[in-house]
């Protein structure tokens, strides 16, 4: 209900009071009698005014219910992981200090748990936070405190875990072993490709790399 509602819904009953005091006063009740209906009165529009917000319908016990019930290819499925991973991942982060460990407002702190498999189903699924509260009977503003605490986490796990530089050196070699081709030499062949002398050599130039680089897809694969 409206503020705007509240206060008409207010002023009629008040202006109802008035009324049924009126009557109390030209039958001689008792001004007891007129106390208790104007309080009673006061009541009911205060508990109208000032009642707690209706609790907003989500997904309960959904992890337990739900997830903990998937097959390994249901899980993969939803959540693009192998099953494997994830109590690695709730195990790490639980003893990482991103993870919370007490109670905020009154209530109980947000399971490691359910903290990485929210972000998971974030990340894997692509979509938005109102979904993840929904989902895992979450606040939002708890989503993207949670969101943030795992982001954080993961990027501790940078330095250890992500390696571009080996990789990508890795796969120059083996793009040279299986094209007969250096990088260096591509670059130069690049370079013709926008200088060169002619839009036909540059178009005989393309048509080469990509021939090579399917050649080095399909022998990867």
């Amino acid at each position: 209900m409206s503020a705007a509602s509240q206060r008409q819904l207010a002023l009629l009953l008040l202006a109802e009071s008035d009324d049924s005091s009126s009557s109390f006063g030209s039958t001689s009740e008792d001004s007891s009698d007129e106390e208790a209906l104007e309080a009673g009165v006061y009541e009911h529009v205060f508990d109208v005014m000032f009642r707690p917000p209706d609790k907003k319908p989500k997904v309960e016990h959904f992890v337990d219910d739900v997830v903990r019930q998937y097959s390994d290819e249901e899980f993969r499925r939803h959540f693009r992981l192998s099953r494997r991973v994830a109590p690695e991942l709730i195990a790490g982060f639980a003893s990482s200090p991103m993870c919370p460990t007490d109670n905020h407002g009154g209530k109980a702190a947000k399971s490691a748990e359910t903290h990485i498999l929210s972000f998971i189903w974030y990340a894997a699924n692509k979509t938005c936070m109102r979904d993840v509260a929904d989902r895992f009977d979450l606040a939002e503003n708890t989503v993207h405190r949670a969101l943030q605490r795992v982001a954080d986490y993961l990027c501790t796990l940078a330095p250890t875990v992500l390696t571009f530089t080996r990789d990508l050196e890795k796969l120059s070699r083996d793009f040279e072993k299986a094209t007969h081709c250096s990088m260096t030499a591509m670059k130069r062949r690049l370079t013709m490709t926008y200088h060169g002398p002619s839009a036909q050599t540059a178009m005989n130039v393309k048509k080469r790399i990509l021939k090579k680089t399917q050649h080095y897809v399909s022998s990867a694969s």
